[in-house]
């Protein structure tokens, strides 16, 4: 059931049930681990989220909670010269249930004002303010360096003027 039920076992028994892995979780069990600790991966994504002390249902609030994360999310971008196509909303309710609201966009995002504007939008398809929040939080993904090429669009200024 637990890692002490397994540290217990022998390491034949331990052999005998899972064959050459046994030796492995034999090891493991123990705290003992020959692999070299390779602390630098690849970071996939940024986040920041806030646990309110009381469960939250003015509006204001949470939005001010956003524009918070948001600051700190676009300080993390332009510190490692990224910036992201994908922001993603986290809501858990008073009850601890909880929902993830997600969009990718055809243009990368670092800028405080835009990650809030998609994070807002994507609190308007959640059950807020209906419903009181636990914790609220944003998180953004799908890196570009900054100063990638980027695709011009061909019709949005067009659009924009008949606008």
């Amino acid at each position: 059931t637990t890692i002490g039920d397994l540290a217990r076992l022998p390491l034949a028994t331990l052999e005998q049930h899972f064959g050459k892995m046994g030796r492995l979780f034999y090891h493991l069990a123990r705290g003992e681990d020959e692999r070299p600790v390779s602390p630098h991966r690849e970071r996939k994504s940024i986040s920041r989220e806030v646990t309110f002390p009381v469960d939250q249902g003015e509006i204001q609030v949470i939005k001010r909670a956003l524009w918070k994360q948001a600051q700190e999310i676009e300080t993390r971008l332009r510190r490692q010269r990224w910036e992201a196509y994908t922001v993603t909303l986290k809501v858990r309710y008073a009850d601890f249930s909880q929902i993830t609201r997600s969009h990718t966009g055809t243009v990368p995002l670092q800028r405080r004002a835009d990650i809030y504007r998609e994070a807002v939008a994507l609190l308007r398809k959640t059950a807020v303010p209906t419903r009181k929040v636990r914790l609220i939080g944003i998180g953004v993904s799908h890196f570009c360096p900054e100063d990638a090429p980027r695709q011009l669009l061909l019709f949005s200024p067009l659009l924009a003027e008949q606008g």
